[in-house]
């Protein structure tokens, strides 16, 4: 019986999108699952680095290191644009580091204006 009510329960929570997080928690709060909107040729795109077209129309251009290729060095002017990139990467990934510290691995996620 009791099994049947969580089996119940679970497949409810699937069918409104969210998701069962499992492990210690504080209180039980439900979060939205977050939905993909690229499409498949959008995703293949991105991997292969291209960018496509509505995303360049809309002024995004790929920020993505360069590589050195076996016996092949980079040219000063790809070390330079590496450094500029990975300065304003760093930028950004540090201040997500200092508030996942700040909030002990705890990061409350929350879509729009929606409050925990």
């Amino acid at each position: 019986m009791e099994r049947h009510l969580f089996d119940l329960f679970y497949d409810t929570l699937i069918r409104q999108g969210l998701e069962e997080k499992e492990g210690c928690a504080v209180d039980g709060t439900f979060v939205d699952v977050p939905k993909q909107h690229n499409s498949h040729t959008k995703n293949e795109q991105l991997k292969q680095s291209m960018i496509p077209e509505d995303l360049t129309e809309r002024g995004f251009s790929p920020q993505i290191c360069e590589k050195r290729v076996h016996n092949h060095p980079l040219t000063p002017l790809q070390r330079f644009c590496n450094r500029i990139k990975s300065h304003i990467r760093c930028r950004i990934e540090h201040i997500f580091g200092a508030k996942k510290k700040w909030m002990g691995d705890e990061i409350l996620r929350t879509i729009r204006l929606k409050r925990a």
